[in-house]
C-alpha cells in the first residue's frame, strides 16, 4: 500500500476527529442543534481523550461506534461525497487536511522538498 494512502487513513480513522466533533457534548447535534444526547457516548469520549495506547483505545472506539451506529444513532447519513484525484506521476503532491486538490506553493509535497 502506498505511504500516501496510509497517511490518509491515519488522518481520518481517529474517532476523536469527525464523529466526536459532530456528536460529542460540544458537537453540532448535541450543543448547536440540541437534538441528540447520549451520556455513555460522552463519557467514553472523555475517556478516549486520555487513552494513548491502541489497546486502550480500541474497545472504547468500538463501543462508541456501536452507540452511534446501532444503539442510539444520532442521525442517518443519506449520502457521502467521494473525493477522487488524478495527477501525473511527475507532479509533486500530497493530500492535505482539506479535500482540495492543491498544486500550489502550500502543498505539503512542495514544502518538504
Amino acid at each position: 500500500m502506498p505511504s500516501s494512502i496510509r497517511r490518509i487513513r491515519r488522518l481520518f480513522l481517529d474517532h476523536l476527529d469527525h464523529p466526536w466533533r459532530e456528536f460529542g457534548p460540544s458537537g453540532t447535534l448535541p450543543k448547536s442543534i440540541g437534538v441528540w444526547r447520549n451520556e455513555e457516548y460522552f463519557a467514553l469520549g472523555a475517556k478516549l481523550l486520555d487513552a494513548a495506547q491502541s489497546e486502550q483505545r480500541r474497545p472504547i472506539i468500538r463501543r462508541m461506534l456501536e452507540i452511534i451506529n446501532e444503539v442510539d444513532p444520532p442521525c442517518v447519513i443519506l449520502h457521502v461525497s467521494g473525493q477522487f484525484y488524478g495527477k501525473r506521476r511527475d507532479v509533486p503532491w500530497l493530500p492535505g487536511l482539506t479535500l482540495d486538490l492543491n498544486f500550489g506553493p502550500f502543498n505539503r509535497a512542495l514544502i518538504r522538498t
